[in-house]
């Protein structure tokens, strides 16, 4: 009964730990992709042909990101499926589908991490505007 018990509370812990990695990576990779778009909407005519090149690349790996992270999710469901141990070949499948979800949600970090290393890029590629120079000010 015990043991029954121990296994029981790992899956809620498993479980819940999945949820919490899950609605993290969804909240850094669309909250993200929702911080860009503000950010373009008054960064757009400021931006050099390849900044806004980099721009659209920017927002691309954010949606694979956020693409991968649904799919994860919807994964999950898979895995609760396959663990209620329907047929004896189901617990396999029930942990392939975990390994499946928990690689999914670490590549939409590495998208997540490769439109902010983009973005480090795009920060040179702004219009600059030379400002007046201190001779038509008065100055030496």
């Amino acid at each position: 009964e015990h043991g029954h018990q121990w296994d029981l509370e790992m899956v809620r812990s498993g479980i819940n730990a999945g949820t919490n990695a899950l609605k993290t990576s969804l909240l850094i990779s669309g909250g993200s992709a929702a911080a860009l778009l503000a950010f373009a909407g008054s960064a757009w005519s400021s931006l050099t042909e390849a900044g806004l090149a980099t721009l659209a690349s920017m927002l691309g790996w954010l949606a694979w990101a956020i693409l991968s992270t649904g799919v994860a999710s919807s994964v999950t469901y898979l895995c609760q499926y396959f663990f209620a141990e329907r047929q004896p070949w189901h617990e396999k499948a029930g942990d392939i589908c975990q390994w499946f979800a928990s690689a999914l949600v670490a590549l939409s970090y590495v998208f997540v991490f490769i439109a902010y290393m983009k973005a480090s890029e795009l920060m040179m590629m702004f219009k600059v505007v030379k400002a007046i120079p201190l001779a038509y000010l008065g100055g030496p």
